[in-house]
């Protein structure tokens, strides 16, 4: 479990019944679109993006299907499909149009193609990296065009934080890059792996679908591992970070800052060997010994939106819990490929869509495992943060007292507005009802949990609003204590009924901590 999960499973199993918890731990955590599936013998779909440059490092365009050789385990497959993208042909994210202070998870229900995260690990990057880092971003940003939608997050401590959502706007990239750096790195950081580091990645950015590009910004590896990646084991937790890796189509760029260096030791060539093992685990290229850090990662951006996606059944397939090599190949002397090169055959990712049934999921020593199935679409909603207590509970039933002030802390109430066509309605006894469960927690800078609340509600509905419910809102306010200074807030929305989860994270400062008279007034 990582560090960044564990605070979040905590605070939601303090407010929910053993029940409930499980069903929100398979929702929250479970696997990503690809996961509603039930296990065939001898039937598996591979499904793998690649990008073709020529030796100026152009992408190449038109092919055909035709043109690409596949084989896994050495051994010659039949393409099943082939699709050619153009970087020209994907959809911006559609912003929403938002009074100040309102955030969304909106860009959910239309992503582009590719999504391009910028994740700066800053666990082990040296304050003069830093501020190298600093200046290469600030050109990185520069080079953006209006269509090119990033993200960034950054790993301080034990957890990531959202910096600032996708956007293209150089303004609030460049001030998002400067809230977080400088900072000293963690003492003993070498106990932050990157086994941690790539399941947090897969977690925050698994919930959106299409192929995503993350532009992973460290010092060095900080864990280990043989450079072939058929070597791994199955009992080390890495085949289950690949796994989700694949499922959610992403593709991890590592990037080195400490850039041409002439320190050849021994241990940061086992570095760039981790490095390198992890890009072409997941379909990315590693960058280290290179100064053009800007360079590189406009390239990335710029080019990997052309992309190539094959898929195929390999033939005379079983589950076997072994790591399957993959290799594509297309006629060209000077032609450079990357995409993921490989799979672990152990019916995680299998092919037959039955979202209605629980997934048989095949676990090391043969053993295997009923997955309950899970709604993997999202809850898009919006949420907006104001200072003070809640004035008036929500008229609901179910937990409603608001929780004491912490000292050193003032009150803030986290408002949804949550579709109500999004959940699941019971009716009984003539009662139309939608349960469901608001959690807000609150980190610092550092990853650390500051504040935390959670609360299990039953909407009653009447009239026309159970009968018809799309286009109607459900006005919802949590509140929690915060500490003065910059809190990253992770707001999530749960439907108990249909285990549809929305999530989103809101960065915010706190001008003050200091607790009013009457914080909460009578309702």
């Amino acid at each position: 479990m990582t560090p960044r999960l564990l605070p979040v499973w905590c605070v939601t199993f303090s407010v929910l019944a053993a029940s409930s918890w499980q069903a929100l731990a398979q929702a929250s955590g479970g696997p990503g679109p690809q996961s509603g599936y039930t296990l065939q013998l001898n039937s598996r779909v591979v499904l793998t993006d690649v990008t073709v440059t020529d030796k100026k490092g152009n992408p190449v365009h038109g092919l055909k299907a035709s043109d690409f050789r596949i084989f896994d385990n050495n051994k010659p497959q039949e393409i099943s499909s082939f699709e050619e993208h153009h970087k020209d042909e994907t959809t911006p994210v559609v912003q929403p149009v938002l009074a100040p202070g309102v955030y969304s998870n909106d860009y959910l229900a239309h992503p582009p193609q590719v999504l391009n995260i910028l994740f700066l690990d800053l666990t082990n990057i040296s304050i003069e990296d830093q501020m190298y880092l600093d200046y290469q971003l600030g050109k990185f940003v520069d080079g953006l065009q209006p269509s090119d939608q990033v993200a960034i997050y950054a790993r301080t401590a034990g957890a990531s934080i959202l910096l600032q959502s996708f956007t293209s706007d150089h303004a609030r990239l460049r001030a998002a890059i400067h809230r977080i750096m400088p900072r000293f790195p963690l003492r003993n950081n070498l106990y932050l792996s990157d086994f941690d580091t790539l399941k947090q990645i897969e977690f925050y950015v698994g919930q959106i679908p299409g192929r995503k590009n993350v532009l992973w910004f460290s010092g060095g590896s900080t864990f280990f591992l043989q450079p072939d990646v058929s070597s791994l084991s199955v009992q080390d937790g890495w085949r289950a970070v690949y796994n989700d890796l694949e499922a959610q189509r992403i593709a991890i760029y590592p990037i080195d800052v400490r850039g041409l260096t002439i320190l050849s030791r021994p241990i940061m060539l086992a570095q760039h060997a981790v490095m390198s093992n992890v890009a072409e685990a997941t379909g990315g290229r590693a960058v280290y010994d290179y100064n053009g850090l800007a360079l590189a990662a406009n390239q990335i951006i710029h080019d990997d939106g052309e992309y190539y996606t094959l898929t195929y059944s390999p033939r005379d397939f079983r589950y076997d819990n072994k790591w399957h090599k993959v290799r594509v190949t297309v006629p060209g002397t000077y032609y450079t490929l990357s995409y993921r090169r490989g799979y672990f055959a152990d019916g995680t990712n299998s092919v037959k869509h039955k979202p209605d049934r629980p997934r048989t999921r095949l676990l090391a020593g043969g053993e295997t495992a009923q997955v309950q199935p899970t709604s993997n679409e999202p809850i898009i909603f919006q949420a907006s943060v104001k200072e003070g207590a809640v004035v008036s509970p929500p008229s609901t039933e179910g937990n409603n007292t608001p929780p004491k002030i912490r000292k050193g802390t003032a009150p803030f109430a986290v408002q949804y507005v949550l579709p109500l066509d999004a959940f699941q309605m019971t009716t009984a006894s003539g009662k139309s009802t939608v349960d469901c469960v608001a959690a807000v927690i609150a980190f610092n800078d550092k990853g650390t949990v500051v504040a935390h609340h959670a609360q299990e509600i039953a909407f009653t509905l009447k009239g026309d609003a159970a009968a018809h419910p799309a286009g109607r809102l459900l006005p919802l306010d949590i509140e929690i204590d915060l500490p003065k200074g910059d809190v990253y807030l992770y707001v999530a929305a749960w439907d108990l009924t249909s285990k549809r989860l929305g999530t989103l994270e809101i960065p915010y400062h706190v001008e003050s901590s200091k607790k009013t008279k009457d914080a909460h007034p009578p309702s």
